[in-house]
């Protein structure tokens, strides 16, 4: 398994992320450690371009309210460590409850229009992150999720690819114009890919699995 630290981010695999309490860990930056998961995923799963990773939320930790504001995307949450402890869920305020609500609702309204939906290890939350939501959790412990963000079913499959082409350009002007490390890349693997000049293959850009 991938490193477990208590630090928030400086130094380690873990990056920090949105908010205090958050960090992720990006499946690129866990070949290592997770190749089979990674093969899977880009063989079954119609990962998009951003977060596709794991999530740690510290023990006793409330995140912010916001919109990922990105409608041609889902973003799915697949328990792996969800303490039993305590609850941890990802909330989505019904009108006029922006400032947070109540928790501990769970299914008393549709999803769409607002609620809870508590994680377990195993199971699947799906959510569409155009809409304010914020996560927490109430546990003694850390909890980890496989974050991955899926295009939208709505999207047709060269809607899809021309969405991984575009951000496999964004990603490489970042590196080769801006001098900048992209998101969700190790030093360690764009130096191999500068040396072998993978870096120029679109094909680095867009596959998640590229090198396994």
């Amino acid at each position: 398994p991938a490193p477990i630290t208590d630090s928030d981010g400086d130094g380690e695999v873990w990056n920090r992320a949105a908010w205090p309490g958050w960090q992720f860990l990006s499946l690129r930056d866990a070949k290592q450690w997770m190749p089979g998961t990674i093969r899977a995923l880009a063989s079954d799963v119609p990962a998009a371009h951003r977060f596709v990773g794991i999530a740690r939320q510290k023990a006793h930790c409330r995140g912010t309210l916001h919109s990922d504001r990105r409608n041609y995307m889902l973003s799915t949450l697949t328990g792996l460590r969800v303490p039993k402890g305590g609850r941890c869920a990802v909330v989505v305020p019904r009108e006029g409850e922006e400032g947070g609500g109540e928790v501990g609702v769970e299914g008393s309204v549709p999803w769409a229009l607002g609620g809870e939906r508590v994680l377990a290890d195993g199971e699947v939350v799906v959510l569409d992150n155009t809409f304010k939501h914020w996560v927490y959790n109430e546990a003694a412990m850390d909890r980890f999720v496989l974050m991955v963000e899926t295009w939208h079913p709505a999207l047709t499959p060269a809607e899809q690819s021309a969405m991984a082409t575009t951000f496999a350009l964004k990603d490489r002007f970042t590196l080769l114009k801006l001098k900048q490390c992209p998101w969700g890349y190790s030093d360690e693997e764009l130096m191999r890919a500068i040396l072998t000049k993978d870096v120029m293959r679109l094909e680095f850009w867009r596959d998640l699995a590229h090198g396994l």
